[in-house]
């Protein structure tokens, strides 16, 4: 549940915000993903250093090899990139300390197919992209904003990552990366810059070594971040960056893990992952700021484009500041083809200078007819703010696919500048869109002249505009916050006799819901002082 929440006028929102436990908002999620590795502690690290090899073991699954000290990881890279068959397919790798790397070049394994156990250690100080302060050109490490590559950044390449590809038998686990600066050009991430179908991220956790909004806006590479590089100098669109993953094939696997810090591209850029092709993502978080040049970009997911609907995101969240200069940025996932998210949320601000924008998601469905897209049991605390199709919840939802979102509520602000606005949903453009039990209570800012006070443009307290068949079942939004009808603008579309806009008061009432479909035993609940009032996911 939600408790000690405001909503203040005008730019400012979500004052004393404190998750005190919540199925949606993931209860305690944070605490759980501290773990003990499932491996005995090894102990031999005391000894005496092996030189140019590993400390100890033999690769099996009860006799993993042994890594200690930076020379060991090292070699760890060059084994399975140069000598050990199938990329170490079959063998066994474990952490016996933690590695400082803040005086020693880790060059990344190339391709990696076995077991890397990081028996809860953390690997600190890693720093790939050589940095040089005092090269007269980057200024030390910010790039240049007219696209040359500075003297101060080298060796950047594609697939990058403290593990640059996973194959689809790897499993990487128990594993810890802080205070890390990492730059590529497409495929980033601070773990792995591909996984390919099969391959598992288990309790891993990477933050970036600092810096803060203005150094993403900046790209002040030498304060720590995860950055994949765009605009070279010989062309290429770049991107698919994200803090964890750059991008995850069909059939890879995402759980109990989270990054904290600061990520940068252009395109498809994510908390966790900046371009999923199919993946599952269960309990796990991102916190910090992230920027976008060119789309798609999500404090979770960049861009999801799967057509599968057997992949999706569940029990995970995220506070990070999105900024995101072109179409397509939402609180939790940018763009979203087919799948599913369920018992997640996200909390904090989304800035969308274009269009498609929303506080959860910036756009859904399309280009695949029978795709779906099934949300339920989530919510979007946030500012938002963004051109046109701008909501709450959802920016648009694209013709193409089906789209059901079920359980779910926005709070916050929602700005616009070019219409298209709505509290929930800024535009419906699919034929197969459904909403059931859902409720919004923002305050639309029509910043169409400039000062939040205009009102040329089209808004809807629910829905800002419909403009094909879809479907809105009990739901409903706060009319004292928006003054506008439920839906701005529609051609078509069935609204049932149930959904309706209706005063702070009703909103904030269990039987205004209850009446209908709305489950208050198992569901939904009610209670003072929790959420601002207004009704809240159990």
């Amino acid at each position: 549940m939600l408790s000690r929440f405001s909503i203040l006028a005008g730019s400012q929102l979500l004052v004393g915000i404190l998750i005190v436990g919540c199925s949606a908002a993931v209860p305690g999620l944070r605490d759980t993903l501290s773990t003990t590795s499932t491996a005995a502690a090894t102990g031999v690290c005391a000894g005496t250093p092996v030189t140019g090899g590993f400390q100890t073991g033999d690769g099996t699954s009860s006799n993993a090899f042994v890594i200690c000290n930076a020379d060991q990881l090292n070699h760890f890279a060059s084994y399975c990139t140069y000598v050990a068959p199938s990329n170490c397919s079959g063998l066994n790798f474990q952490l016996g300390a933690d590695i400082d790397l803040a005086n020693t070049p880790y060059i990344p394994v190339n391709y990696f197919s076995g077991t890397f156990d990081g028996n809860s250690k953390t690997v600190s100080n890693w720093v790939y992209g050589e940095i040089d302060p005092n090269a007269t050109s980057g200024g030390g490490g910010t790039i240049e904003s007219d696209g040359a590559l500075p003297a101060s950044l080298r060796n950047i390449d594609y697939n990058v990552g403290f593990f640059r590809q996973l194959g689809t038998t790897a499993t990487v686990k128990n594993l810890n990366l802080t205070n890390i600066a990492v730059i590529g050009r497409m495929f980033t991430g601070g773990l792995v810059g591909h996984m390919f179908s099969g391959a598992t991220i288990d309790h891993c956790h990477v933050s970036t070594a600092g810096g803060n909004e203005a150094d993403v806006m900046d790209r002040n590479y030498t304060k720590g971040m995860v950055l994949g590089y765009q605009n070279f100098s010989s062309g290429g669109n770049d991107g698919h960056t994200g803090g964890l993953i750059g991008t995850a094939e069909n059939g890879t696997t995402l759980s109990n893990s989270s990054f904290t810090g600061l990520v940068r591209s252009s395109q498809h850029v994510g908390g966790l992952v900046g371009d999923a092709l199919g993946i599952n993502i269960t309990n796990s978080y991102t916190t910090g700021a992230s920027y976008s040049s060119d789309g798609n970009h999500g404090g979770l997911v960049g861009a999801w484009e799967s057509s599968s609907v057997g992949f999706g995101i569940s029990n995970s969240f995220s506070t990070m500041t999105i900024t995101a200069t072109a179409s397509g940025g939402g609180g939790l996932v940018g763009t979203i083809r087919a799948g599913f998210i369920t018992n997640s949320y996200y909390m904090g601000t989304v800035n969308g200078n274009s269009g498609y924008t929303g506080g959860f998601i910036g756009s859904a469905g399309g280009p695949n007819v029978g795709a779906l897209v099934t949300i339920s049991k989530c919510f979007a605390l946030a500012n938002v703010e963004g051109s046109t199709f701008v909501g709450g919840f959802l920016g648009q939802s694209l013709s193409g696919g089906h789209i059901t979102i079920s359980d779910s509520y926005y709070i916050g602000n929602v700005a616009f500048t070019s219409g298209n606005a709505g509290g929930f949903i800024g535009e419906i453009a699919n034929a197969f869109t459904t909403l059931n039990r859902v409720y919004a209570a923002g305050t639309l800012i029509d910043n169409s002249n400039g000062t939040g006070t205009g009102a040329a443009v089209t808004k809807g307290a629910l829905v800002g505009t419909i403009t094909l068949a879809s479907a809105v079942n009990d739901s409903f939004a706060d009319l004292n916050l928006t003054s506008a009808a439920l839906v701005g603008t529609t051609n078509s579309g069935v609204i049932d006799g149930v959904s309706s806009v209706q005063s702070t008061v009703n909103m904030q009432t269990a039987t205004t819901y209850s009446a209908n479909t709305w489950d208050f035993n198992t569901v939904w609940t009610v209670a003072p002082g929790v959420n601002g009032g207004y009704p809240t996911l159990r």
